[in-house]
Parts: C-alpha cells; structure tokens; sequence
C-alpha cells in the first residue's frame, strides 16, 4: 500500500514502516526534543556505480535505486521460501509504498511497489509550499545571481531561499544545478549535472568579481568581452594567412587563422 506518513493516510505494515523514513535517506526522530523528525541521513541515495550497464538502477549506502518513469525511487525488494516483499520510496513525492506477498514465485513485487507510487504522485502530486520572500539576505550572494556566459551561452545564477545558489541555462528546460558554499567564495554542486564539482568565484586585484570558475569552464558577465577571462574581438592586423598553415589556392589560411 502506499503511504505519506507525514501527510497522514494509511500506514505501512508494521514490520516495513521503520525503513521508510530510512530508505527516503532521512534519519527519523527519536523522541527526544529538539531533535529533528527528518535529518538527513548522508550516503544513503548516492549512487555508486551499478554493476550493470542500466542506468536506471543502481545502489547507494545499502539501499538499491532505481528511476521509474521520471521518479528517483530508493528502496529494496526481499524474499524467503514463502514470502515476496517490496518497499519503495520517492523523497521528492514524500511517498512510500509497500508490497507484502505469501508466495514463494510469481509476482514482480518491485514493479507492483514502482507503480503504486507513481499513480500516487500522478493523481495526488505534493502541493509545493507557499513562496516566501527571503527575510534575511546576503548581499555579497545578490551581487552573483542574474546572467553569466559560457563563451556565447547564457545561464542563469540564481540564490535560493535556502542559501543555496542554482545555476540554469536560459531559455532550456532544465533544472540546472544546485550548489551549497563550502567556504569563502567556493561552492560545491550537490543536484543537478554539475554534482561534486567546484563553482570558485574569482576576483581581481580590487577584489571585485571577475569571473567563475566550474571545473573547465569559465563564465563570464558578458559573452567574449574585452579585458576580461576569455576576452574576445579581432587582432588589430585583421584576419590574414598564419605561418606554416595549409592554404588555399589563393593563399588564404584554410581555416582562417588571425596571426
């Protein structure tokens, strides 16, 4: 059956229950106050690298993950002689579903689970919670959101109310990717493409920022601006032959070579 336990709604059997909050990679409370009702627990959906070549399953720290019609899926199935069980979790969706059978063969229970979930979150997908205006924010953080470019592509840095920064291209559908500050001017991606890599805000000798660095690529305010990390425009001599290129017939450098 599936269930949101924070939503209310029916219940998991009892001997499945406890793993949900734990499958979904979140830590539930243990009665004692001030303690969270769902920390997240690190490693539990990172995927390593699966050992087939699917790259819709995968497992993470002891739990099997799996993509099921556009969900992210954490979970595991089980058997004994006599008994099929299932249980399937979607954090994004906060629902979980669970399949018991008394049967030693037959049927595809992690399947069953899959699908109980996605009819759930088609028919009753999580309402987002309210926007918000951000109450207390980080100027230093406003001054690196709006359009960078990737020598002639635009994306989009925006900060998010949890401190985090997204990073989008424009005019894509696309998600982008999220990344968290781990120290002064350096962030880590943890969603999205550029995951575990390192966005580094670089400045200039009056500290004002200059470019970003991610990984290989290099963004900048405008697309090949002069005086800037990848400056543009045309060698004052103009475009002409380069020494030792191949040429033309006409003597023209077959790919155009400005000195």
């Amino acid at each position: 059956m599936p269930s949101r336990p924070a939503r209310g709604g029916s219940a998991p059997p009892a001997s499945c229950a406890p793993n949900c909050p734990t499958c979904s990679g979140r830590r539930p409370t243990d009665g004692r106050p001030g303690t969270a009702t769902a920390t997240r627990i690190p490693g539990t959906r990172c995927s390593a690298p699966p050992e087939s070549a699917d790259p819709d399953c995968g497992y993470g720290l002891g739990l099997q993950l799996l993509r099921h019609e556009g969900l992210e899926l954490a979970g595991h199935t089980g058997s004994v002689p006599g008994f099929l069980a299932a249980l399937w979790t979607c954090p994004d969706q906060d629902v979980a579903a669970v399949v018991l059978a008394n049967v030693t063969t037959g049927p595809q229970i992690g399947e069953i689970a899959a699908d109980l979930l996605k009819i759930v979150a088609d028919r009753e997908p999580v309402i987002p919670p309210p926007w918000r205006p951000a109450t207390d924010v980080d100027l230093t953080l406003v001054d690196l959101t709006g359009p960078w470019y990737w020598g002639a592509r635009p994306v989009a840095l925006r900060l998010l109310g949890d401190g985090t920064l997204q990073l989008t291209p424009i005019g894509v559908a696309n998600r982008g990717t999220q990344f968290r500050r781990t120290a002064d001017d350096r962030w880590l991606g943890f969603k999205g493409f550029y995951a575990d890599e390192t966005l580094r805000v670089c400045r200039d000798a009056a500290g004002a920022v200059s470019h970003l660095d991610l990984g290989t690529l290099v963004l900048t305010r405008g697309p090949y601006q002069p005086a800037t990390a990848v400056p543009g425009g045309v060698d004052p001599a103009g475009w002409r032959a380069g020494s030792g290129q191949p040429t033309t017939g006409t003597g023209r450098s077959v790919n155009g070579s400005a000195g």
